[in-house]
Formats: structure tokens, sequence, C-alpha cells
């Protein structure tokens, strides 16, 4: 069988001390699935106000293609924990989307093509651990302060402690 590589829409590579875990080529089939690839990217996942609700906008003319899409971005959790709660808000409405809900999933998309994130896992001990949260944007530059918020809600789902962060 050989060594492991993609599986299931998450490419391995393999680090001397560690498994470097990545969505990207996942991420870039759904960008061109939903034609979001050249799309202009944005730097949040969702806008703070107006509060979606289910009486906003006009019925969605596709919602079986609204669910697909919703159910590829949750797969996509596995790798971006940034885009979790953004998931599940969009999730609530996967039952009769509108209009409305698209273009925030749009949006969303379009913040997935702003930036690359990576999860390392260590391949030492029973379970594993995350050692290593980087968070890239397109050029490859590592971008501050999203990740270190990221990485503290890691911590205290990892830990299940909500003081985890305050030790680091």
């Amino acid at each position: 069988m050989g060594p492991l590589h993609y599986f299931l829409g998450i490419q391995v590579l393999r680090q001397p001390t560690s498994l470097v875990l990545s969505q990207q080529k996942y991420l870039e089939d759904l960008l061109r699935e939903t034609n979001m690839l050249t799309s202009k990217p944005c730097a949040t996942p969702m806008p703070t106000a107006p509060t979606l609700s289910k009486a906003m906008g006009s019925p969605h003319p596709h919602p079986e293609h609204y669910r697909q899409v919703l159910g590829s971005l949750q797969y996509l959790t596995l790798t971006r924990p940034d885009i979790a709660f953004s998931v599940n808000k969009l999730a609530q409405f996967m039952h009769s989307p509108t209009d409305i809900h698209w273009q925030a999933v749009k949006r969303l998309l379009r913040y997935l093509r702003e930036l690359l994130l990576l999860v390392s896992l260590s391949p030492n001990g029973p379970e594993p651990k995350i050692v290593e949260l980087g968070i890239r944007n397109n050029q490859g530059d590592e971008v501050s302060g999203v990740k270190e918020a990221i990485w503290e809600e890691v911590e205290k789902e990892i830990s299940g402690d909500e003081n985890a962060s305050a030790r680091a």
C-alpha cells in the first residue's frame, strides 16, 4: 500500500516529528464546484450584522445545493476550526434556506480563499495531540493574531478546561 498521502479529502504530509494534515485540495475542489475559485477573498467568515434568521430573504431556488455545500463545509471543519461557528450558524437554516443564507455561505467560501490552516498531529503517544497550528495567507505568510485566538480555543477544546489559555 505504501505511505499515506491522501485519504478522504485530507492530504497527509510527513514531517520528521509530526504529520501535517491539510484539506487544501478538498477546499480548492469545493471552491471550483461552487464557482468561487476566482472570487474576491474577504477577511471574516460572517458579517456581525444583521443576524441571520429564517424569515430573511426569499426561498433559495436549489435548497439541495445549499445542503450539499454546507455538508462539505462541515467536513472542512476537521482542519479549519476557525469556521466551526459560522458553519453551525448556517446549518440552522438547512430545512429552508433563503437567498440571504446562500449569500452568507458564499461569504464563508470567500473567507476560506483567504487563509490556509494547517494542523500538525504528533505521531507519538496513545492519542494524537495538536502540536502546531499555523495560519497562512495565499502568499504563505503567517498571519498573527488570528493564530493565537484559534489556538486558545483549540486548547480549551482539547483540555476541557476554560482556563487552559491562561496557562499557555
